[in-house]
């Protein structure tokens, strides 16, 4: 019974990281909550919430594609592999992106293949 109870107990443990990561190294994050928290002239910083990120999750950072006046922004990490609970946690970042000229400009919070948050901001 004790080497069932064990087994059961390394499964769940192992399954959380394939739970919240994937198979892949590297993967996007989604973004729950997109907020504004400075807006220059020139630039702008947001503030990108995840509700439910693991404790799997290393080397977070973000993608910035820009096309014409519009930006395609990707929260990334990779999955580090190792055992880890299947618990909720909360991943905070802030992304800065410079505006080079004036106008309006769209950015586009992605996860995956699926626009999440869609803010359009102008610039003097």
């Amino acid at each position: 019974m004790k080497v069932l109870t064990s087994f059961l107990i390394c499964t769940i443990i192992v399954s959380g990281c394939q739970i919240f990561g994937s198979d892949d190294d590297t993967f996007t994050v989604s973004p729950d909550e997109v907020s504004v928290i400075e807006k220059n002239v020139d630039s702008v910083t947001f503030k990108v919430l995840n509700n439910c990120a693991s404790a799997c999750w290393v080397n977070l950072g973000e993608k910035v594609n820009k096309a014409g006046n519009s930006f395609e922004i990707r929260l990334i990490a990779e999955n580090s592999g190792e055992n880890c609970l299947a618990v909720c946690l909360e991943l905070e970042r802030t992304v800065s992106v410079d505006i080079e000229t004036p106008g309006k400009y769209s950015f586009e919070f992605i996860h995956r293949d699926s626009l999440y948050h869609d803010i359009e901001l102008s610039f003097p």
